[in-house]
């Protein structure tokens, strides 16, 4: 069957799952699933109010945390398209996403807010998330002040004007050969391809998927989030990656499945070794490009190392096989 589009998947969520934990996030923050999609729904509801149609581009200048997963969410179920942006551009490269991407809205921390201000007049809506206390920058509103758990997600109205094909994203490539493309996703895409990672590892409502990454990037959001989300399991949404925590965070979060980029994997293979490296819950991890000495990463920390697939942004990948014979290279 083709795959449905993320806002019914979310309404399915809604249905069988709103009591159960969904999202925990570093720093304390946690949201069941009921909560973070009631979240999505009233940010939804204030965007179109805004005067956002179906259709429209909303750009995401966001660090993790919970605003990302209610203006991703929120976008879906109001059929809009997220542009998550990646916080480190800057200059003419952050100039030239913006200016493409034609977005109607903006969802901006603080930090961000005012170079996306000076490129552009036409957000039809300008959302701000700061800290509690934080001034309100002219022009803007406040997110707490628009989100909130008690506003019921629409089925009736989202079946009928959302599809599978519709775009959910655009997301904007690495550009190592040239400025950024702007790979326009589905929002059946996106469910389709964290299916194939779900399938692919055997996860279930048991796991716990951890992610540092950035969620302004593909992994986060397909490898982590959403796998978990059609798994019905739960996510631990970690700031950023720490060499010397790193063990700890996992502790902490119960993680039973993460994702890393090969570079990292490396750094904490590297590092000298920690009492509770090995204390952990995991069952497997996916990193690519597979981290140095063979079966190095496995031996040392007890973890069965995922590193045979193969994708980019703009297509569903070669999903990885959590049974497949390991083939180096």
């Amino acid at each position: 069957a083709p795959a449905p589009p993320l806002a019914q998947v979310l309404l399915a969520r809604y249905a069988d799952a709103r009591d159960r934990p969904f999202v925990a996030y570093e720093g304390g923050a946690a949201f069941t699933y009921g909560q973070a999609i009631r979240r999505a729904a009233s940010l939804a509801a204030a965007l179109r109010a805004a005067g956002l149609a179906q259709g429209d581009r909303v750009l995401l200048a966001l660090d993790n945390g919970p605003a990302f997963l209610d203006a991703w969410f929120g976008c879906a179920l109001a059929g809009l398209v997220m542009v998550p942006l990646n916080t480190l551009l800057s200059g003419r490269l952050l100039a030239d996403v913006v200016t493409r991407s034609r977005s109607r809205g903006v969802i901006a921390q603080q930090p961000y807010a005012a170079a996306l201000e000076a490129l552009s007049a036409d957000y039809a809506a300008r959302i701000i998330v700061g800290d509690a206390g934080d001034a309100v920058r002219a022009g803007w509103v406040a997110h707490a002040s628009l989100v909130s758990d008690r506003v019921e997600p629409e089925p009736t109205a989202i079946r009928n004007s959302v599809r599978g094909g519709d775009p959910m994203s655009i997301m904007f490539t690495s550009g190592t050969t040239g400025p950024s493309k702007g790979a326009i996703l589905s929002q059946a895409h996106c469910v389709a391809r964290s299916d194939s990672y779900r399938l692919g590892l055997r996860i279930d409502d048991s796991d716990v998927l951890f992610t540092c990454l950035p969620l302004f990037h593909n992994n986060a959001q397909m490898a982590s989030v959403l796998v978990g989300v059609l798994a019905r399991g739960r996510v631990a949404v970690y700031d950023k990656f720490s060499v010397s925590r790193f063990w700890a965070h996992i502790r902490e979060s119960g993680a039973t499945r993460f994702t890393l980029i090969g570079r990292m994997a490396n750094l904490l293979l590297a590092a000298p070794p920690a009492a509770g490296e090995c204390d952990h819950a995991v069952r497997s991890a996916c990193i690519v490009p597979h981290p140095n000495g063979e079966d190095a990463f496995d031996r040392r920390f007890g973890i069965r190392v995922v590193s045979q697939y193969y994708g980019c942004t703009e297509m569903i990948p070669l999903a990885p096989q959590i049974d497949q014979e390991r083939r180096i290279g």
